[in-house]
């Protein structure tokens, strides 16, 4: 579905499948004398098809209405198979060159260093599955849902980048300079791109106006997603952010201190749950139960990423330790 959000720029929505497992992405095409593509999407065949015709259906349109059209480039936001999937097909297909960080390449240079870079280590596997029977059954899972997610992904693993540039820069685009930021939290190669001059942010996955933005182990960091939230609310002119899923942000500053405030209640939420446990402690599980009391077993996998975030925060801020007996893990404040 193509969408001209703002004059001169068009989003291209990709279809989702399975609610949240594939959820809907955005692609920003912004057209002109030297345009620019941000983010790439899924990479099954139909996604970079259908991608495909609805880029040359911008085409087609500028060319009716007289505005010009080189575009041939796409820029990566973060390494997440849902931003960087489409990046083969569209060089395949449309011949656009791929720009990101080093950082962002040496985690999907191949699917073997991919998968390694999201190894959490053993002491959070064993707090999420504290039973070895639990743990020995994810490890038998694990294979099978990482080529699940790969298949329902379309998830391909691009060649070296045609352009390199740095977490922090500025890029012309159609004669101007953008700036490009870094913004880690998410994850910790993220980069947004900055139209100055008009107040436009892509901003990928950290802003989104009706939901929260996804954190979890190893990559994400709440300190880091907190400080890049403020330098993002902080921009001169901010007027509008494009998101990767959903639909503008037209209240920028107001919804990017909205996401700061609900991550520090929910931050504050959880230390004060440990904190009533006393030199006990509690365990991870039992804490997703005090968070979400009633709720099954899908909803604690959903909400499992933000809440070891946040205790990964507690940990590093020392308000909260780490206890272990024998296999058991629980946490407690200092």
């Amino acid at each position: 579905m193509i969408n001209e959000v703002y004059p001169g720029i068009f989003r291209i929505t990709e279809k989702g499948a399975l609610g949240l497992l594939k959820p809907p992405v955005n692609i920003y095409v912004v057209p002109g004398t030297d345009g620019i593509v941000f983010d790439a999407g899924y990479g099954n065949r139909n996604a970079v098809r259908k991608f495909c015709k609805e880029f040359g259906s911008i085409k087609e349109q500028c060319r009716r209405e007289g505005r010009s059209f080189s575009v041939s480039r796409v820029l990566l936001s973060h390494a997440h198979p849902d931003h960087f999937a489409g990046l083969r097909g569209f060089r395949g297909s449309l011949g656009l060159r791929t720009m990101m960080t080093k950082r962002s390449f040496e985690m999907i240079a191949s699917k073997e260093r991919y998968r390694a870079s999201y190894h959490t280590g053993d002491d959070w596997w064993e707090m999420a599955y504290p039973s070895v029977m639990q743990r020995n059954m994810m490890n038998l899972l694990r294979q099978p849902i990482n080529r699940y997610y790969e298949h329902l992904y379309g998830t391909s693993f691009p060649a070296a980048p045609d352009i390199v540039i740095e977490e922090n820069c500025s890029i012309p685009v159609n004669g101007e300079s953008w700036q490009v930021l870094h913004v880690p939290g998410h994850a910790e190669d993220h980069i947004a791109l900055y139209d100055p001059l008009r107040g436009i942010l892509f901003a990928g996955d950290n802003i989104m106006r009706a939901m929260t933005t996804w954190l979890g182990p190893p990559k994400s960091d709440l300190a880091a997603y907190i400080t890049s939230l403020k330098r993002m609310r902080d921009l001169p002119g901010l007027n509008l952010v494009l998101s990767a899923h959903g639909s503008p942000v037209t209240d920028p500053v107001e919804r990017i201190q909205e996401l700061i405030d609900i991550r520090m209640k929910r931050t504050e939420q959880v230390l004060e749950m440990i904190t009533a446990k006393g030199g006990e402690g509690i365990m991870f599980r039992d804490l997703l139960d005090s968070l979400y009391p009633g709720a099954g077993w899908i909803k604690h996998r959903a909400a499992e990423g933000w809440v070891q975030t946040t205790l990964q925060f507690l940990m590093k801020t020392e308000q909260v330790e780490l206890v272990k007996y024998g296999r058991m893990i629980s946490f407690r404040t200092r």
